[in-house]
């Protein structure tokens, strides 16, 4: 039986500038595992936390996903992939897959 985990998600509007505010609200709410849409960030590791790992982004055309995990948590890197309509990540926590996915609107 898996332990309970919070988990997030936020279509963000650009990380980059918000990292502070997000991060209070992970502390806060003792998040174990967030997924962000339309991060913006055009490379990677633009982003820090200090208390959560970047598990997996993408950054295809400045949109992004990303899926960030409590430090000590363990994952892998299940698939990901990005195309001019979309893109996805998937990790895998114990038996829970998850996956963060951004489709642009007119698609």
């Amino acid at each position: 039986m898996m332990a309970s985990l919070k988990i997030l998600q936020l279509n963000c509007q650009g990380l980059r500038h918000k990292t502070q505010i997000v991060e209070n609200y992970l502390e806060t709410n003792d998040i174990d595992i967030a997924i962000f849409n339309e991060t913006k960030t055009k490379l990677k590791n633009q982003v820090k936390f200090s208390r959560w790992h970047i598990a997996a982004e993408t950054n295809h055309r400045w949109h992004g996903t990303m899926i960030c995990m409590k430090n000590g948590m363990s994952y892998k890197e299940a698939a990901s992939a990005s195309t001019d309509e979309f893109e996805y990540i998937r990790i895998q926590t114990g038996e829970l897959t998850i996956t963060a996915v951004y489709v642009q609107p007119q698609k």
